[in-house]
C-alpha cells in the first residue's frame, strides 16, 4: 500500500496503496471471465482520474509525489477461509481489501489516493461475481479517496484431492531417500513425499523388509517436527515438510517381533 505523508503538520493527497485479494469459490450463474482481458475490462473504470494508472493498460503505474511529501507503502493481503468466508459477497471482499491497508496508513498519517491489486483465482470468476466486486472497490475507493493505479492477476489455490498410498512387505528403508537414477538424469521421490499432504498406511506392518524399529526411527523426528531431511547423491541435504499422516496396520500380535 502506497500513500504520502507531508513533512510539515498535514498529509498530502498524492500516494498509493496496495492490496491482494484471493478468494476460492465463485457461484457460476452466468458466464465466466475468461483472460485478463475480461477482467481489466471491468477493473479499468476505477482508474478514472489518474494518468498515471494508463488505463490498465501498462505493466507498471506512474506515481509522481508533491514536493514536500514522503511515500508511505503498505501491503496486507487477505484470503479466503483466513480473513473472510467462504460465500462471503464480492462486495464486502472488496471493501475490506482496500480498508485493511487504508487503516495502517491512517495510523501513519497519511492520506491514500492509489492502489495496486494482486487477484488471485482457482478458477476464472463469474461476470455477475466480479462485477458485484468492482461494484464494492468503488464504493470503497470512493470512500477512502484513493483510485486504482494497476496491478495483476494469477490463477492459485486449486482444490485437489489428497493423496493416499499403501506398501507392504515389500517396503524397504531405502524407499524412505531420494532415488537417482543415473541414466535418466533424475530422482525418484521417497514413498512420505510422493504421499505427503495424504495418508500413507503401512500395510503388514512387522514384515517389511527393514525392522519396525529401523522404520520407527527413520521417522521419529519427521513425525514430530513435521520436516524430513533428504540427501542428494552429492551429499547435499536439504528439508522438505513432512506433513503425511502414517497408519500402520498389522495383525502381528505386539510382541511376537
Amino acid at each position: 500500500m502506497l500513500a504520502v505523508r507531508a513533512r510539515g503538520m498535514r498529509a498530502i493527497p498524492k500516494g498509493g496503496c496496495y492490496s491482494e485479494v484471493m478468494t476460492s469459490r465463485h457461484q457460476e450463474l452466468d458466464d465466466n471471465l475468461r483472460g485478463e482481458e475480461a477482467i481489466v475490462a471491468l477493473l479499468a473504470p476505477l482508474t478514472e482520474g489518474d494518468p498515471g494508472a494508463f488505463g490498465l493498460q501498462d505493466d507498471c503505474a506512474l506515481l509522481a509525489p508533491e514536493s514536500g511529501t514522503e511515500l508511505v507503502l503498505k501491503t496486507d493481503p487477505i484470503a479466503e477461509g483466513v480473513h473472510f468466508l467462504p460465500g462471503t459477497a464480492p462486495e464486502d471482499i472488496a471493501w475490506k481489501a482496500l480498508a485493511v491497508n487504508v487503516s495502517d496508513l491512517a495510523a501513519k498519517g497519511a492520506t491514500p489516493v492509489g492502489y495496486l491489486m494482486a487477484l488471485s483465482f482457482p478458477n476464472a470468476p463469474s461476470r455477475r461475481w466480479f462485477t458485484a466486486f468492482a461494484a464494492g472497490l468503488k464504493e470503497a475507493q470512493s470512500r477512502f479517496g484513493c483510485r486504482l493505479l494497476g496491478g495483476d492477476t494469477d490463477r492459485r489455490w486449486v482444490r485437489c484431492r489428497r493423496p493416499m498410498v499403501m506398501v507392504g512387505g515389500e517396503l524397504s528403508l531405502d524407499q524412505l531417500e531420494l532415488s537417482y537414477s543415473p541414466a535418466l538424469g533424475f530422482y525418484r521421490a521417497p514413498i512420505q513425499a510422493i504421499a505427503n499432504g495424504g495418508v500413507l498406511v503401512i500395510d503388514d506392518f512387522g514384515r517389511q523388509r527393514c525392522a519396525p524399529r529401523d522404520l520407527l526411527n527413520r521417522w521419529i523426528v519427521p513425525l514430530e517436527s513435521r520436516v524430513d531431511f533428504l540427501a542428494l547423491q552429492t551429499g547435499q541435504k536439504f528439508d522438505i515438510p513432512f506433513m503425511t499422516m502414517i497408519v500402520f496396520a498389522t495383525n502381528i500380535r505386539p510382541g511376537r517381533r
